[in-house]
């Protein structure tokens, strides 16, 4: 008897996993925006302010993504890179491994006005190592 419960109990646990729904990565929709300063926390007023496209040497530039789906969906793991360059020259790639569990999820990167110098910069974001946008900037 005992055998048979067990049976029942694992075969309840498989059916109650393969029951989780996946969001398709088709299914996800993104909005990226520069920005100077990101505040994620629960309390921010805004979550982001002076969006925009030109910075001051002294800025920090954010990179903030934000993703969107069915929230009857179980979100995946992703791999986020971000590559920063100044006119065709890769100056910085930085990247992280996040799970989004579950939406609105946001993600971000950042460098320094002082990093980049002044001049004409992009930002190429990448998930899963699938291009998904090009930013441009102005660092002055």
């Amino acid at each position: 008897m005992r055998l048979v419960a067990r049976w029942v109990l694992m075969l309840s646990l498989a059916i109650l996993n393969g029951c989780v729904a996946y969001v398709a990565p088709e299914d996800i929709k993104y909005q990226h925006y520069l920005a100077k300063h990101v505040d994620l926390s629960k309390n921010a007023e805004s979550l982001v302010s002076g969006i925009g496209n030109e910075f001051g040497i002294e800025d920090r530039i954010y990179v903030l993504s934000i993703a969107n789906w069915d929230p009857e969906l179980k979100g995946e793991p992703i791999e986020v890179r971000w590559d920063w360059y100044t006119g065709d020259e890769l100056r910085f790639t930085h990247s992280i491994d996040t799970s989004m569990k579950k939406p609105p999820y946001r993600f971000w990167g950042r460098k320094s006005g002082v990093e980049l110098g002044k001049g004409d910069h992009r930002v190429v974001i990448y998930l899963d190592d699938k291009k998904e946008e090009e930013l441009n900037f102005t660092v002055k």
